[in-house]
């Protein structure tokens, strides 16, 4: 795994989107714990006045809603839904020393759906996509995901696209193939292909008829 890449990548695999679970709401929550940790400084004065047993309380009550503070913004940060051009990966941070991690080959997705519960969802725009892949009885949920929608769509178009899904109009897996890689790609490709066969048989492959 490299630096700026979040998993370990295949041969022939790139990463296309990388999904974090919604700004919005891990504001709120942080918002919160930090108006939780003010608290104890506003009793600082009558705390410090109980000795070493008051110090002892607001220390505790600090160095808890730090710790509070520091796991829900790892767990945010960790929480991810990862679309590449084989598979889709969701690791899941669900505490500091406490991760998932799931993983579905886009020839066997299924399915994507989009859920909104509530009012907070509805209005805010966030919820949760739940993956189905063949071969699996369980789906895979992504929690509090801004625009499931989107996600949603996005993530069935990959699959669509995949070149194991793609309907073979030629009935040539290589043209398939071909025509699914990018510009600088196919032109790494068929430099190389250039290289392999020669400068004569290369102009004799362009050729519109052989005795042109």
């Amino acid at each position: 795994m490299t630096k700026s890449s979040p998993i370990e990548l295949r041969e022939s695999e790139r990463i296309i989107e990388v999904f974090s679970q919604y700004w919005l709401r891990f504001g709120l929550i942080l918002a919160s714990l930090v108006v939780l940790f003010t608290l104890p400084f506003f009793f600082l004065w009558p705390l410090f006045k109980l000795g070493y047993f008051g110090l002892a309380i607001f220390a505790f009550l600090v160095f808890t809603l730090a710790v509070l503070m520091l796991r829900e913004f790892y767990k945010w940060r960790n929480t991810t839904l990862i679309a590449t051009t084989k598979r889709i990966v969701v690791k899941e941070q669900r505490a500091l020393f406490n991760s998932i991690t799931s993983e579905v080959a886009l020839t066997t997705l299924a399915d994507v759906e989009e859920q909104r519960r509530g009012f907070w969802q509805t209005v805010a725009g966030y919820g949760t996509v739940i993956l189905r892949a063949d071969g699996r009885t369980d789906p895979i949920y992504f929690h509090h995901v801004g625009r499931p929608h989107f996600v949603r769509q996005m993530l069935l178009e990959l699959r669509d696209t995949t070149p194991d899904n793609v309907t073979e109009l030629t009935g040539e897996w290589w043209w398939d193939r071909f025509v699914q890689l990018e510009g600088k790609e196919q032109h790494t490709l068929l430099a190389k292909a250039r290289s392999l066969m020669g400068e004569d048989k290369w102009r004799e492959l362009f050729r519109p008829y052989p005795d042109a």
